[in-house]
Order: structure tokens, then C-alpha cells, then sequence
């Protein structure tokens, strides 16, 4: 983490349960805790409709001309690109090993589909790589940030 970083961590008390000895208790119920960081509110949220999506791309510049089309046309909130991942994969059934750039984008499920579709129109691979995975909770207002960004 970087200087300044800093951890959230929710506390709750589950009656019947003792925390440091997992022993059973009387029974009486503790108030949830929350521990603030810098004083923002970082409580988790209910799982949500926001999805991150890696792909992968030839290089930076490939990556950040993909990146730029999908926030300009507000189906990615954000787009991160690494450049200079290395990977290795099975392609024509030999052990390949490349190079390669990696975009991290932020979206919504309802704006996946016309995404994938715009990824796969730009992509120069005969097979891009676009999964997508679920955000489950997040910092609220970053959640209500990407919404905003793409709607």
C-alpha cells in the first residue's frame, strides 16, 4: 500500500458466539462497530450491478486507444492500463509466451453487453481476452461515481 493508505475494518458481534474464543456466550447482543478511515465513509454495500472487466491487448497504446473509445462513448466509467504484463497461454495447442498490456474497466452489467461488443470490433486478436467479474461492495461513493460517469 502507499504512504497514506489506509484499512477499514468492520466489527459485529454475533450473540451465542464469543470473538477471541469462539466459546458461547450469554447471549447478549454488542452494537455493530464501525472503524472510520480518515474519516470517510467506507461501510461495505449490497452487492451491486458494477462489474470490473480485464482485457487483455497487444501493448499500452492499443490498450489506451481502446480505453479512450469505451469512457468517450460512456460504456467505462475508468479504464486502467498496465502496460508490460507477461503471459503465458496455450494457443494452437503450443505453450505460448507474450508481452502484453492489461485493462482494467470499470462498467455496469447493463452496459456490458454493448462493451463487449465495441471491444470485440476494435480488438486486433482474432480472440480477445474480456472477462468479467462482479463487484460485490465497494466505496459507495466511487460506486455512485461510476454510475454518474456513465450514465
Amino acid at each position: 500500500m502507499g504512504r497514506g493508505s489506509r484499512i477499514t475494518i468492520a466489527a459485529a458481534w454475533s450473540p451465542g458466539v464469543g470473538v477471541a474464543t469462539g466459546q458461547a456466550s450469554s447471549g447478549a447482543r454488542r452494537p455493530r462497530r464501525r472503524l472510520r478511515a480518515g474519516g470517510t465513509d467506507m461501510r461495505p454495500t449490497n452487492p451491486t450491478d458494477k462489474l470490473v472487466v480485464l482485457c487483455t491487448c497487444p501493448d499500452e497504446d492499443a490498450g489506451a486507444a481502446m480505453a479512450r473509445e469505451l469512457v468517450g462513448k460512456r460504456l467505462a466509467a475508468c479504464v486502467n492500463v498496465q502496460g508490460r504484463i507477461r503471459s503465458i497461454y496455450r494457443w494452437n495447442d503450443e505453450v505460448t509466451e507474450d508481452e502484453e498490456a492489461l485493462m482494467v474497466i470499470k462498467t455496469t452489467a447493463s452496459r456490458y453487453s454493448e462493451l463487449e461488443r465495441l471491444i470485440r470490433e476494435l480488438h486486433p486478436y482474432e480472440l480477445p481476452e474480456i472477462i468479467a467479474v462482479p463487484i460485490e461492495r465497494g466505496f459507495e461513493r466511487y460506486l455512485a461515481w461510476m454510475e454518474d460517469a456513465i450514465s
